[in-house]
């Protein structure tokens, strides 16, 4: 039973924690990249890469937290690391689709 309860602490901290925590390096990264301010290469990729790495795990849990038929609170929980997740992604890729 014990492993039983690990494994879904394991789970929903994956959404609940990864979604906010790539929010926070996504605001870090464009505080970063931009242009009157000296960048620093290292730290612009560091921060794209962990909001790429800490983003998509908790999209991907998520929606598979949504799609279940669970409680409204592990809904929510997904519903939190999707919404966090994505807008992550949003926020650091959203000027590079973005037509001249």
């Amino acid at each position: 039973m014990e492993s039983l309860a690990l494994l879904v602490a394991i789970i929903l901290s994956v959404a609940i924690v990864g979604g906010p925590l790539s929010l926070l390096f996504a605001f870090l990264y464009q505080r970063n990249s931009r242009k009157f301010f000296n960048r620093s290469v290292f730290k612009t990729r560091l921060f794209l890469i962990l909001t790429i790495l800490f983003a998509v795990p908790a999209i991907l849990v998520g929606i598979r937290l949504l799609t279940l038929n669970i409680a409204f609170g592990g809904k929510f929980f997904g519903g939190l690391g999707v919404l966090t997740g994505a807008s992550s992604l949003y926020k650091v890729f959203e000027g590079k689709f973005r037509s001249h």
